[in-house]
This record gives structure tokens, C-alpha cells and sequence, in this order.
């Protein structure tokens, strides 16, 4: 369930803010006191309660079908015993064990994770009856959780169903290609492999396809991309899928042959934290945003596009008002929440294309593809009222609390070609664009070249004082 589980955090970090908002409770118990609280609660605790309307109602129909088809497939087809069943279970087993090193490694990261169990998925709806297909994919997927990965019981059950489902149809594509394409002569003999491609693109075609479709009504402001893929968890997918489609090749004629794909598999999974290592290295981790060096990269060659179109590119250099008073009054840990909550704020505040970085400390940059001057400063208004509306509590533990609220931001901005033609001379532009607008009063926005503006005073709530820090 490659596709639930890399892109599961989009639907997280949504929870995450609604949390503080909403109260909800949810997720994996880590003490023996909140095992206690949540088999108290049970199911009618589960996060899917609160979800909207559309996701929860194709949540709970989804499962309701895997259910319904899987109990039909166990009831018509388990049978006769398996030979491939015992070997097919024991390579899924071992590939979790090696695979679980790997789940720590980035788990400890608190980054997103991908696994390869959709080939040892797609093995059993190649090899086995329907019926053994749908047990053995929910004894592999039970034995990932508990050995390798945890998550919300909610999630599990809607992952554990897009897997049955994608199994099963799966499983019904390669019988019916394989049995229609036997008796072509053009084809006959490649009918296995036809069957194989066609059976690994409708699992494919189905895992994208619900995951995506949840994570949109989860969260409607979603790009396509991030709820379907990219080019590299299409390409992980790709690879998953091979190797199950090989290994079910393989197991026709010797079904313990299986074991010689162990080392393949358990290789692939461990380039995959090479590749989760190289992207934490760009990211911030108090904020999720790009660190510095990345966001140079990644707008530098924004403004080598911009230079080739012919079009603009704005630099947007913003400081968050005051903020070493808020870490003196609340402690630092309630500093990084407000960083955190910054860091969202921006990054929720504009398109998909543009970036969003921290410099450092709290001082953040973004870059605007194909927005002029007057643009900018409307983005720059607006993530400004953002930062001013929003609330970050200042002691979980307490619970009448008063959260931080107050918190104003100062903008500067810059404009390709209006202002500089390197990224460096932006930056310095927009830098002191950005001291203009602190001196006008902070809380302000300035466009290089424009005077500063903003609220005319500051709002009564601000948690910390007006002079400079």
C-alpha cells in the first residue's frame, strides 16, 4: 500500500492543525493509559467519525465492500491447500523483518514512508485462488502493522480494504486476460506476461485511485499531484509491482524459488531511506518548509525559467514580528509550535508551484513564479492576515490556557525583472524591503520601491511588547 502510506502526512498534517482546534483524539497509543482510553472509547472514537461527510461515507464504503468480496471470495474459493500459499508467506514475513529497520530510521524522522509489500500483494492475486488470496493479503498487511508500522485503526482497516480490493481485482484482470489471450496465436504464448501487466496496472489503478480520491475529500485543497503521485511513488509503485509480478513468474515453476527475490526486495526498500534521507536533508523540520540551501536551488532554477520565458518572478522575504519575546514569555518549545504554525500558514497560503523556505530563526522566503509587483504584494497582504489571525496554544497541558495569539509579520518583496536579475540581488532587495517595512511600524508589507503598508495600528492582543527584538 505503497500510495496510502507516502502520501497519508498530506491527510496528517490536516489533522494535525484541526487537532488543536477540535479536540479530536486519535491515532496510535504509545502508554498503557491511553490503551486503556481508547479501548474505552472504541470504534466510536476512531478520527473517521469526524472526517467530512464524502470521505467518510467512501471510507466506510469501501470497507464495506472489501468486507462483503472478500468474505464472498473465502466462502466460493478457499478450497483445497495451497503449496505456493507457505513460501509466499514466508518471504512477505522476512521482507517486513528487513524491512523494519528502515520503518524506525524514518518513523525517528517523523517522515513520510513507503514499503514494497504491494508486490508480495500482487504475488498472491497472481498465484492463488481468490479466496487464499484475500487471507494471505490480510495476514501480510496484519503482520506489516504490527511489526513494522503503525497508524490510526481507521486508516489501517480503509488501507487493509484497498488492499483486498486491489487484490481481488487484481487477481479477476489476469485470469480473465490470461484465459482470453491462451488461444491467439499471435499472443499465446506471452499470454502469462500479458496477463502479469494488465494484473499489476488494475492493482495500480485501483490502490491510486481510492487513496487519491480520500485524500481529496479529506482535504479539498489538495493538488492532483500530491493526492496521486509524482513521477518517483509512481515509479516505487513500478517496482513493487515487478517484482511481485516476477516473483509469481518465478513461483510457476518452483514455488520456493520466491526466496531468491528476498535479497532484491529487502535491497529496494533500503535504497528508499537513501532516498526519505536526501529529502529530510531538505527539509526543515521545525516547519516542514525548505531549508535554505534547497530553496536557493529550487528558485534559482525558477528564475532561469523566468529569465527564458521572458516572464517574473517574485521574492517575498518575511520576519515574524517579535519572536524572541514570545520564546522569553512561553519557553521555546511553544516557540517551535509558533514556528510550526507559521510555517503552515505560508505554506497553505500559496499555489502549488510556488516555494516556501525558512532562512533561519524566523525568518522566512518564498518565490512566486510568473506574479509582478502588484501581485506580490496582494500574496504578501494575504499571508499577512494569515500570521495575524492565527491562535497557537501555549500550555497543552493546561487546559484553560491562553493560546498565542497576536502575532503579526513584516513582508518584503522584490520583483524579477523590475528590481534585480540574480537571485542574490532579490534576496538583498527584498531584505531591505523588509527592514523598510519594520520601521514603518512592522506588521507591514513593502514592495521594493513602495512605501510600507498595513494595519494602522496593532492589535490589542499582541502577546509581546512594540519595541524591537
Amino acid at each position: 500500500m505503497t500510495r496510502w502510506r507516502s502520501r497519508a502526512t498530506i491527510w496528517a498534517r490536516t489533522i494535525e492543525l484541526r487537532i488543536a482546534t477540535r479536540g479530536w483524539r486519535e491515532g496510535c497509543v504509545q502508554t498503557a493509559t491511553n490503551r486503556v482510553q481508547v479501548r474505552q472509547r472504541g470504534i466510536r472514537g476512531w478520527a473517521i467519525w469526524s472526517a467530512p461527510a464524502p470521505a467518510r461515507a467512501m471510507a466506510l464504503t469501501v470497507d464495506a465492500v472489501a468486507l462483503v468480496l472478500g468474505v464472498a471470495a473465502i466462502a466460493f474459493r478457499l478450497d483445497r491447500p495451497q503449496i505456493v500459499l507457505a513460501p509466499l508467506l514466508i518471504c512477505a514475513a522476512v521482507a517486513i523483518e528487513g524491512a523494519r529497520r528502515v520503518e524506525r530510521a524514518r518513523r525517528s524522522t517523523g517522515t513520510l514512508h513507503k514499503d514494497l509489500q504491494s508486490a508480495w500483494s500482487l504475488a498472491a492475486a497472481l498465484l492463488l485462488p481468490a479466496g487464499v488470496a484475500v487471507v494471505a493479503a490480510v495476514a501480510m498487511y496484519a503482520w506489516w502493522r504490527f511489526r513494522a508500522g503503525r497508524c490510526r485503526p481507521f486508516a489501517w482497516v480503509f488501507s487493509c480494504s484497498m488492499t483486498l480490493l486491489a487484490v481481488l481485482a487484481a487477481g479477476t484482470v489476469y485470469h480473465l486476460t490470461e484465459s482470453g489471450l491462451r488461444d491467439v496465436p499471435a499472443i499465446g504464448g506471452l499470454s502469462s506476461t500479458v496477463g502479469v501487466l494488465a494484473a499489476a496496472l488494475a492493482y495500480e489503478i485501483v490502490d491510486v485511485a481510492l487513496c487519491g480520491a480520500l485524500i481529496l475529500l479529506l482535504s479539498p485543497g489538495t493538488s492532483r499531484v500530491e493526492a496521486f503521485g509524482d513521477r518517483t511513488t509512481a515509479s516505487i509503485d513500478a517496482a513493487a509491482l515487478t517484482f511481485g509480478g516476477l516473483v509469481s513468474i518465478l513461483a510457476l515453476y518452483e514455488p520456493w524459488a520466491m526466496l531468491l527475490a528476498l535479497p532484491g526486495v529487502v535491497l529496494l526498500q533500503r535504497v528508499l531511506l537513501v532516498d526519505q534521507l536526501a529529502a529530510d536533508a531538505r527539509t526543515d523540520t521545525k516547519t516542514g518548509l525548505s531549508v535554505a540551501g534547497w530553496w536557493h536551488e529550487r528558485a534559482s532554477a525558477e528564475l532561469a525559467v523566468a529569465h527564458a520565458r521572458g516572464t517574473s518572478l517574485a521574492i517575498l522575504v518575511a520576519d515574524l514580528d517579535h519572536f524572541k519575546r514570545i520564546n522569553d514569555a512561553y519557553g521555546h518549545l511553544v516557540g517551535d509550535e509558533v514556528l510550526r504554525a507559521v510555517g503552515d500558514a505560508f505554506a497553505a497560503g500559496v499555489r502549488g508551484k510556488d516555494l516556501a523556505g525558512r532562512f533561519g530563526g524566523e525568518e522566512f522566503v518564498l518565490a512566486l513564479p510568473e506574479t509582478n509587483a502588484d501581485r506580490a504584494a496582494a500574496v504578501a497582504e494575504r499571508l499577512r492576515g494569515r500570521i495575524a489571525t492565527l491562535q497557537v496554544p501555549s500550555r497543552i497541558e493546561v487546559a484553560d490556557a491562553e493560546p498565542v495569539r497576536g502575532l503579526s509579520v513584516s513582508i518584503g518583496a522584490a520583483v524579477y525583472p523590475d528590481h534585480a536579475d540574480t537571485l542574490d540581488s532579490l534576496l538583498r532587495v527584498a531584505d531591505t524591503a523588509l527592514y523598510a517595512a519594520k520601521a514603518a511600524g512592522r506588521n507591514r508589507i513593502s514592495v521594493a520601491g513602495s512605501p510600507a503598508t498595513g494595519p494602522t495600528q496593532r492589535a490589542a492582543d499582541t502577546p509581546v511588547d512594540s519595541d524591537a527584538s
